[in-house]
């Protein structure tokens, strides 16, 4: 019976660590972003790039942008870089979903 219990609150505690990690990573668009980069297959980029927000993107359309709650992002130092094509991936956008953020590739111009 004492087994039973031990593999309960282990599996507790690990359904909880889950959870506030997640919580934790997305919890701003910086970080949700570097989450991103980082399950895409690029951990030492995660780490090293330089994210600053993309003025030009966030003022094209103030108000559809507003009301999908995207926000763009520059990689200005180090991009990842997309193995089968060459491509430097240094556009992002972050999106806002019930107070946790997500961050996901914006490829091409805007």
């Amino acid at each position: 019976m004492k087994v039973r219990w031990k593999w309960l609150i282990a599996f507790c505690l690990l359904i909880f660590i889950y959870k506030y990690s997640y919580t934790y990573l997305h919890s701003n668009p910086i970080l949700a972003l570097r989450t991103h980069i980082f399950f895409k297959g690029y951990p030492i980029k995660a780490i090293t790039c330089e994210i600053k927000e993309d003025k030009y993107f966030n003022d094209f359309d103030g108000g559809m942008l507003e009301k999908e709650k995207f926000r763009g992002y520059i990689i200005t130092k180090k991009p990842p870089k997309q193995r089968p094509t060459g491509n430097f991936l240094y556009r992002w956008k972050v999106k806002e979903k019930d107070s946790l953020y997500y961050g996901e590739y914006r490829p091409g111009g805007i």
